[in-house]
């Protein structure tokens, strides 16, 4: 984003100021020229422009930029068949900015069960079933594993 500095004097004159000011921020990202701001990290920063003895600021807000990674976690569950597991989803762009997509991202699976939510998955048939998290273009994978559900009788208790 280019920054450019104007001073006004008490007449109401105004003159470009841009090369001759000292334009600073408070993070965020840096300057790559004497304007040209490159923002890196999300949030919300100050900019300040300083000439001679004058001072003005204003803020810039800095989002994600695409995601370029997605995690999915919890990884290789192993549940009984019945269990639910919460899946969540994690997106990351180029400069390394992390954040939950969870609530916005599809989650699917081969098999071996269903989502009853967003990201609630219950495991119903045995097997080990892969699971997906899909969100702006990006794809991750994990696997659960589930395991046989015994009846609570003596018969059918493992040995």
């Amino acid at each position: 984003m280019d920054y450019y500095a104007t001073a006004t004097d008490i007449y109401g004159n105004n003159w470009d100021i841009t090369t001759v000011a000292t334009i600073t921020t408070t993070g965020g990202g840096s300057f790559i020229s004497q304007h040209k701001f490159v923002g890196t990290a999300t949030g919300t920063y100050t900019i300040q422009v300083a000439y001679e003895d004058q001072i003005a600021t204003t803020t810039v807000v800095i989002n994600y930029a695409t995601p370029t990674a997605l995690s999915i976690s919890p990884s290789g569950v192993v549940i009984i068949a019945g269990d639910s597991v919460d899946y969540h989803a994690t997106a990351t762009d180029q400069y390394g900015n992390n954040w939950a997509v969870t609530d916005a991202a599809m989650f699917t699976t081969t098999g071996g069960g269903s989502f009853i939510s967003q990201h609630r998955f219950v495991g119903t048939v045995t097997g080990t079933h892969t699971i997906w998290a899909i969100y702006g273009g990006q794809t991750a994978t994990t696997h659960c594993n589930h395991q046989p559900c015994y009846p609570n009788s003596p018969e059918h208790l493992p040995h």
